[in-house]
């Protein structure tokens, strides 16, 4: 089907004022070779930067995760942890009250551990990623323009997950309730639509994704710009059954259209059908 008669048939999906594209933790150390790599997640990276340009400098937020080390989340913050496990306040240590399994480094207390737990119930601990002063703690230099870092190719940037006592998953708030400022920055630019893409699929996009519906804003996620951790097992599908449930629309990067490239569609669609009223007048 072409282009025009995509748009003719309402595949195409226009950006308006009020939309805003929100590109969630597209960093080094969710890349191969980093420190929580994401299976394949440099392959958003040209995706994302296709997409970026349909929206407005203004309308472009960007996350970034970052912990200090001993961060609540990392494995390295206890004693004898394996990364990919999750804790909760039933795990056989906690319910001993072995405060001895919190690491030397540990930026948080037991009664820190206990209160979090309460309040989120479970914790995946991860391997060592985005630390604090480290270059994978940055946005991938190659969302950057020809010359412009990454950064700088958006309005606004949110750091998350700097709280050594909650990790912070959504771009809205931390795993344990705590508000970040996107909501504000949101409504500040008027913006009712938001476009989610990013790493990874199954933990800060959706996380991300259902808290910006769970505030009153109408999601998309675009599926080809995402990448899932996939753990535990059928993580990535219960995601998406998750977002149908919500409300959360998935599309393609493919569908999405600037207003520039909407009115160029439109015209093409116009001459194609004057040509079929030609040919068919012959």
């Amino acid at each position: 089907m072409a282009e025009a008669d995509k748009l003719a048939t309402g595949e195409r999906i226009l950006i308006e004022p009020t939309d805003a594209l929100l590109v969630i933790d597209v960093m080094k150390t969710f890349m191969p070779g980093g420190g929580l790599a994401v299976p394949a997640g440099h392959e958003v990276v040209p995706v994302i930067k296709r997409v970026v340009p349909a929206f407005p400098k203004r309308r472009r937020i960007a996350t970034k995760d970052r912990h200090p080390r001993g961060h609540i989340s990392l494995a390295s913050s206890y004693f004898g942890a394996e990364p990919m496990t999750s804790i909760t306040k039933l795990s056989a240590w906690i319910v001993r009250g072995d405060g001895a399994q919190l690491a030397a480094q540990a930026k948080f207390g037991w009664d820190d551990l206990l209160a979090y737990l309460g309040r989120c119930g479970t914790q995946v601990l991860w391997p060592d990623h985005a630390i604090a002063g480290t270059a994978e703690a940055e946005l991938h230099p190659d969302l950057g323009g020809r010359v412009s870092g990454a950064e700088e190719e958006f309005g606004y940037v949110l750091v998350k997950g700097t709280d050594p006592r909650e990790d912070s998953y959504s771009g809205f708030k931390g795993n344990a309730g705590t508000p970040t400022e996107l909501a504000d920055v949101l409504h500040d630019r008027c913006i009712q639509r938001i476009f989610c893409c990013g790493l990874a699929l199954d933990y800060c996009v959706r996380f991300t994704a259902e808290d910006g519906r769970a505030a009153g804003f109408e999601v998309v996620v675009i599926e080809d710009a995402t990448r899932a951790v996939g753990f535990p097992e059928g993580s990535a599908e219960a995601t998406r059954q998750s977002f149908t449930e919500k409300g959360i629309r998935l599309v393609q990067s493919d569908q999405i259209v600037s207003a520039t490239r909407s009115a160029e569609l439109l015209a093409a669609d116009r001459r194609a059908a004057r040509s079929r009223d030609i040919c068919g007048n012959d």
